[in-house]
């Protein structure tokens, strides 16, 4: 909830920025501010914020093996179903490559609290628990780079761009819990260790021209992040779980308004 109200300050105080310039503007044709803005400067700076959802891929993996004596079963746990959409964040200038191309330089990151969820069971038979676990807030900050191409001269423009670079995320625990009481206990299980990692990815949107130098956007990507650095084995090793962080990459799509200012 807290993150869709982020979502929602963000895009009124957009409108109310915005409205007051369009109301100062005198009457133009409709290509004028796009043509405006390909002259009004070179460089550019944005920010944006929104909300960052999860599209693909495990924080943890299947796998079975033996905790305290007894068989234990863990089921795929997918980043979708482990976190919430998280919010999202990014910063970045760009430089003119002509009059509908733009070199971008951009500094972001996301952060989204675990959930708790039954991921498995514990013991053989008549005689079993379920397990449960809570993984960790998961943040990130990154920088990529990428190039953006508009289309059209209107006062609306939509754009496509691709990009690739890095992120830095935190390192990931998660506790599994039994709650019946025949297997009661609790555990905190290190997963993945703070990690460097490649991204790539892909956006699209709509710029809304509101004079030559500024506008809003609303912006939507498709984001890859390779797999996280699998922290120290010594929790898991010889239970035959030690395979459940061996594949932890991602695909996100981040969904977000923004203000650009060109100068």
């Amino acid at each position: 909830m807290r993150t869709q109200g982020v979502m929602a300050f963000a895009v009124a105080g957009l409108l109310t920025v915005a409205g007051p310039a369009a109301a100062q503007t005198p009457a133009a044709p409709a290509a004028a501010p796009a043509a405006q803005a390909a002259s009004a400067g070179g460089w550019s700076v944005s920010f944006d914020v929104g909300l960052d959802s999860n599209l693909s891929g495990e924080i943890y993996n299947r796998a079975q093996g033996n905790a305290l004596g007894q068989p234990v079963q863990i089921s795929a746990r997918t980043y979708r179903r482990a976190y919430g959409p998280g919010l999202a964040w990014s910063v970045a200038v760009g430089r003119s490559l002509g009059d509908r191309s733009e070199l971008r330089i951009r500094v972001g990151g996301n952060n989204a609290s675990g959930d708790r969820t039954q991921t498995g069971r514990v013991g053989t038979g008549d005689i079993t628990g379920t397990l449960f676990s809570k993984p960790d807030k998961l943040m990130e900050v990154g920088l990529d780079v990428g190039l953006r191409q508009y289309f059209g001269g209107g006062t609306v423009q939509p754009y496509l761009g691709g990009q690739v670079g890095f992120a830095r995320v935190n390192a990931i625990s998660a506790d599994f819990d039994v709650p019946d009481a025949i297997f009661a206990f609790q555990t905190n299980v290190d997963l993945y260790a703070a990690s460097t990692a490649v991204t790539a990815g892909a956006s699209g949107g709509f710029m809304f021209n509101r004079s030559e130098r500024f506008g809003i956007y609303i912006n939507v990507d498709a984001r890859y992040r390779a797999n996280l650095k699998e922290a120290d084995d010594a929790d898991v090793v010889a239970t035959g779980l030690e395979i459940i962080n061996d594949d932890s990459a991602r695909w996100s799509t981040p969904l977000s308004v923004g203000a650009r200012v060109r100068f």
